[in-house]
């Protein structure tokens, strides 16, 4: 599964069978819960990281505050698990605390806002051992928030 959360069985030899499984395949993202797991391939995989593949996790507008699902209404299919997923959501809560900030500033203009509204900071963790491919994650996401924040802001 997508998400490891789905199994019947959530033991570590049926985790590790799941992912061996995914591995095999070059499907190196898997979901467990609102974590993503990722396998470091060690080799290329430059189909994951196209722009093409960028943009399946961007709203159909091009305003880079999609859910991580593509297709509209009711029809949603559910996008697989990636990086870009995850620098989505954060980038999208970003947008949306921003959009509520600066909603309530226009409504409240002479309140104080600090008390009021939560900040619109998001964190991003990248963990794993020696050689599990940290920093390339981190490029992948920072290149993704990059490429989104200059659609975002022409």
């Amino acid at each position: 599964p997508g998400d490891l959360v789905e199994m019947t069985h959530l033991h570590e030899p049926a985790i590790v069978h799941a992912l061996r499984t995914r591995y095999e395949k070059d499907v190196i993202y898997t979901n467990t819960g609102a974590i993503l797991l990722a396998l470091n391939p060690f080799k290329k995989l430059d189909h994951l990281y196209t722009r093409e593949m960028m943009e399946l996790y961007w709203r159909e507008d091009g305003s880079g505050t999609g859910s991580g699902e593509k297709g509209e209404g009711t029809t949603r299919e559910k996008l697989p698990p990636h990086a870009y997923a995850v620098a989505e959501y954060a980038y999208s809560s970003m947008i949306r605390s921003l959009e509520e900030r600066d909603d309530y500033r226009s409504q409240h203009p002479q309140e104080e806002l600090a008390s009021k509204l939560s900040p619109c900071n998001q964190s991003i963790l990248v963990s794993g051992e020696s050689g599990a491919g940290k920093t390339v994650t981190t490029k992948i996401i920072m290149r993704y928030l990059s490429i989104l924040s200059q659609r975002h802001a022409d």
